[in-house]
């Protein structure tokens, strides 16, 4: 919608099947909470989006997201929704060009990094196309992208495992220029990482 500041903070969430509101947003509906107009399947929540999403704990596995992220927090936001045990079916997201790089990254690229890893166990991107600064306003100074990503229907990991993954990548990228088996011992006994390595 126009009107909303670029790479605004978010701001609520309104339940027409996942759709995140800048602030401001709460004037929508009259009624917050209460659904909008003459129909209840419009909820209006005014709340931080991304602190909403890691308070409530919620199945949103037959959900679709459809979003303009604020670009500031839409790493968290879209990472947050794919470590759910429950993700959505589907994101189709405006983001950051370099944002949407990292998503789409392939090894061996560049871009390919701690986002693409967490994303990419869940979620497999299927397309993607620029949107002109024009379209916003006002229009921002950084290239903007919508992405499609799908879920994946047979994830490479278990749940168990993909929360043992994350622990490791999100540990081998914080500090690159420490040996990895040093980093492992904060959280597994040297026996343990020998087991694994042999």
């Amino acid at each position: 919608m126009r009107g909303w500041p670029a790479g605004s903070r978010a701001q609520g969430v309104i339940k027409v099947r996942g759709i995140l509101s800048p602030p401001g947003g709460e004037r929508m509906a009259f009624r917050p909470g209460e659904g909008a107009g003459d129909t209840d399947r419009l909820l209006l929540l005014h709340d931080d989006a991304l602190k909403f999403l890691q308070r409530e704990s919620r199945d949103w596995s037959d959900w679709k997201l459809v979003a303009n992220l604020p670009y500031s927090v839409a790493s968290p936001i879209v990472v947050e929704l794919a470590q759910a045990k429950g993700c959505p079916e589907r994101m189709v997201v405006t983001l950051q060009l370099e944002v949407a790089r990292r998503l789409l990254a392939r090894p061996g690229n560049e871009a390919y990094g701690l986002l693409t890893l967490l994303m990419q166990l869940r979620y497999e991107p299927r397309g993607w196309f620029p949107i002109s600064a024009g379209c916003f306003f006002p229009p921002p100074d950084v290239g903007s992208v919508c992405v499609t990503l799908i879920r994946r229907s047979k994830p490479p990991l278990t749940r168990d495992q993909s929360e043992t993954f994350t622990k490791i990548v999100k540990l081998a990228f914080s500090q690159r220029r420490k040996m990895m088996f040093k980093l492992l011992r904060k959280d597994w006994t040297p026996e343990q990482l020998t087991a694994a390595w042999e």
